[in-house]
């Protein structure tokens, strides 16, 4: 087992044991509610029973007057609506019979105290009727009592990163990394912000903000020579203008994007624009892709300009995409951009708030680009201690997209759908501060740091 396999597996035990410890709280919160409830309804249970009984009781009690008052009248044969004046109570008292018979001696079941039975006045008796107490069974039901004490669900929420650690466990063992070479392009404190991969093991290279120089390095580090040029060099890529490989350069300062003769190392106009260009990248039909922005900010405020172009191989203004339906902006500073096998166009971005890898995809109806999904950095647990920051951005030929993560020092690799795989390299590689990426055609990954140094490896990722 590898330490990386060891550490995803130590990483997805904590998740699922901290995962028990909040189901066991979560189960015994519910239990104790529903014990509660059972509390309460049974409370509320004794008290309507006991109001029920009494309800009996004073019915009973009214009743049990009137058959002892005509009892009375029939003993005494005093049935006139004026008969004779006699104490109704004394009389009764004189009756063994009806002083307290086993028939009318109930056991309501109540604490309270009986009262004896005080006859007042009672309607003239022209007839009696008699009357018949029924009761009449509540139902007792699985609905009636989930309306009664409730119910619970039990469904899913969030998931854990269980599974995603598997899949980087599985991808881990179909992976294979080698680091062909390391050498320095410039000082410790320059970035390598522009590698532009040419010819099949050669690669055009910038190091330092502000530089205006582009030097062509081979995969083994032999400079072989260098281009002055007279703008501050952003970013650079080749592509093909159907006659032969160029090499386009953007300047972020100058607000154009140059052309640079490879023989000759001087340079022509290609576009100029309102905006300032940055990440460059070209598909296979000589279409290129720009990314532009307004200012250096970070955050998009109302009114920013944040977005990607497609130019022509002669440098004309094509489509754009820059907002979405509601008419936000799609993007806060994308930075770096690439296209992939399948014509997918994907952008890092790491503004505040939109921070990730934006893929965009074309729209079967409308051919236009649109937002086809958004990776937001790996599943909690993998190798990422700190926020998720995106910089150089390259996809290969198997249809991966990798994306170099500037805060955890590591390349990610993602599927074609933007779906995290695997981290391919990391500070074991000797990564600190990961920003350029650049792929040759033979397959070997270019990456420039923080620190004035090129990494080539070769790789290779199976996750079929």
């Amino acid at each position: 087992m590898t330490n990386r396999e060891d550490s995803n597996r130590k990483r997805a035990l904590r998740d699922i044991l901290s995962y028990e410890d909040t189901l066991t709280v979560d189960v015994e919160n519910t239990v104790h509610k529903i014990r509660e409830r059972a509390k309460t309804l049974h409370s509320e249970l004794d008290m309507y029973v006991t109001n029920l009984l009494n309800q009996i009781k004073h019915k009973f009690e009214q009743e049990l007057k009137k058959v002892r008052y005509t009892v009375e009248k029939l003993k005494t044969g005093d049935l006139s609506p004026r008969g004779k004046a006699m104490s109704r109570s004394s009389s009764l008292d004189r009756s063994p019979r009806y002083r307290s018979t086993p028939r009318s001696n109930i056991d309501f079941g109540l604490n309270t105290s009986r009262t004896s039975v005080r006859y007042g006045d009672v309607d003239e008796m022209h007839q009696f009727d008699k009357k018949e107490i029924h009761f009449f069974e509540g139902e007792a039901s699985d609905k009636v009592f989930e309306r009664l004490v409730g119910t619970y669900t039990f469904e899913a929420t969030t998931p854990i990163s269980f599974n995603a650690v598997q899949r980087s466990i599985l991808a881990d063992r179909k992976s294979e990394v080698k680091l062909v070479k390391t050498f320095k392009v410039g000082d410790k404190s320059e970035t390598v912000h522009a590698i532009a991969p040419v010819e099949e093991d050669q690669a055009w290279i910038c190091c330092g903000w502000g530089s205006r120089n582009l030097s062509l390095y081979d995969r083994h580090g032999q400079k072989r020579k260098t281009a002055s040029l007279d703008i501050q060099v952003n970013d650079a890529c080749t592509f093909h203008d159907g006659k032969e490989d160029a090499v386009l350069v953007s300047s972020f300062r100058e607000k154009s994007i140059k052309r640079l003769n490879q023989e000759s190392l001087r340079t022509s106009d290609f576009a100029y624009t309102s905006l300032f260009p940055g990440g460059l990248a070209a598909d296979r039909r000589s279409g290129i892709y720009v990314c532009f922005r307004d200012s250096y900010q970070r955050q998009a405020i109302f009114g920013s300009r944040r977005m990607v172009a497609k130019l022509s191989k002669h440098g004309e203004l094509g489509a754009t995409v820059e907002k979405n339906e509601e008419q936000t902006n799609i993007f806060g500073y994308p930075f770096r951009i690439a296209v992939n096998m399948n014509g997918d166009v994907c952008v890092s971005d790491y503004g505040d708030g939109t921070r990730g890898v934006t893929i965009l995809a074309k729209d079967d109806r409308s051919k236009e680009l649109r937002v086809k999904c958004w990776y937001k950095g790996p599943p909690t647990g993998i190798g990422s201690d700190q926020p998720f920051l995106p910089h150089g951005i390259v996809c290969d030929e198997e249809g991966h997209i990798l994306v170099s993560d500037w805060n955890n020092d590591c390349i990610h690799v993602l599927d074609r759908d933007g779906n995290f795989l695997l981290n391919l390299i990391g500070k074991k590689d000797g990564l600190e501060g990961p920003n350029a990426l650049g792929l040759d055609k033979r397959g070997y990954l270019w990456v420039g740091d923080s620190h004035g140094v090129v990494r080539v490896f070769k790789y290779s990722v199976y996750d079929g």
